[in-house]
């Protein structure tokens, strides 16, 4: 009888020992501290309004604007429009595809691709459309971009409808 309690007492000691230790080393513990860089106008963003952000596959920080398309790579900002092929200057959406692409959307409906740092353009009569609301992959090849009218556009290896 008296082995029974004696080896339960040393148990409950060990887990009182163990969870000491843990609280300790918890408190000694210090959180991952992260670094913020505030980009603005006084950086070289073109106006200071952000309409969608996403990181493209090479670790570049795409920001949509009202006048353009900008890429921060940690120190500069460099800034797209249509005088660098984009379909038009305001940028609502976002969306960086499987291979690599990255698919941009406009106010006007219309879309731009960044394929190699090259821009293609995807139009259709951009009057009814309106702004790009969302773009989305579907399957590899296959991507899907909704319109706030309701159009869609879907593109499936290289070949546009509109429904």
């Amino acid at each position: 009888m008296i082995n029974f309690d004696y080896k339960k007492n040393l148990a409950l000691c060990i887990r009182k020992q163990a969870f000491v230790l843990a609280f300790v080393f918890c408190l000694n513990a210090t959180a991952q501290q992260y670094k913020f860089n505030h980009i603005s106008t006084e950086q070289g963003l073109p106006q200071k309004y952000v309409y969608d952000l996403t990181e493209d596959k090479m670790g570049f920080l795409l920001v949509a604007t009202g006048e353009g398309l900008c890429r921060y790579d940690g120190k500069e900002i460099k800034t797209f429009t249509t005088a660098h092929g984009l379909v038009e200057n305001f940028v609502t959406k976002l969306f960086v595809a499987s291979n690599g692409d990255v698919w941009i959307g406009h106010n006007q409906g219309g879309i731009s691709i960044n394929h190699n740092s090259t821009f293609k353009k995807l139009t259709y009569s951009t009057r009814e459309l309106g702004p790009v609301t969302g773009i989305v992959e579907i399957s590899p090849g296959c991507i899907v971009a909704a319109c706030q009218n309701g159009k869609v556009f879907l593109s499936y290896k290289s070949r546009l409808q509109v429904f």
